[in-house]
């Protein structure tokens, strides 16, 4: 499955910067990212993590928006033929703002697409 997005990913976006399978350490870490996966088509840590599973996305969110500074978004759900996401019962209104942006993003996006 992985292989095949990652195909799909640059056939769809060539210009993203985009790797396969991995684990989370080595796709966030960049010395790890530059000394132990040189093969890595990654320039610089990801930005963007995708989970195999909501219960996993849905764990690594809530750690990274309880243990750092950083501007969670998520979890997001896709593919799906309608633009839904998830917000959580103790998402704060900049969450919720973030989420509902997101979610306008995305069904733009669709709109746009199905015109062409």
């Amino acid at each position: 499955k992985v292989k095949k997005a990652v195909e799909l990913a640059k056939k769809r976006m060539p210009e993203i910067m985009v790797d396969g399978e991995m684990q989370a350490d080595v796709a966030v870490n960049e010395d790890i990212l530059k000394n132990l996966f040189k093969f890595s088509t990654l320039k610089r840590p990801a930005d963007i993590l995708i989970f195999p599973d909501l219960q996993s996305a849905n764990i690594s969110y809530k750690l990274l928006s309880q243990l750092s500074d950083c501007t969670a978004i998520g979890p997001i759900l896709a593919p799906v033929n309608q633009a839904v996401n998830i917000v959580q019962r103790t998402a704060s209104v900049e969450e919720i703002v973030n989420m509902t942006h997101l979610t306008a993003l995305l069904t733009k996006d669709k709109e746009q697409n199905e015109s062409l």
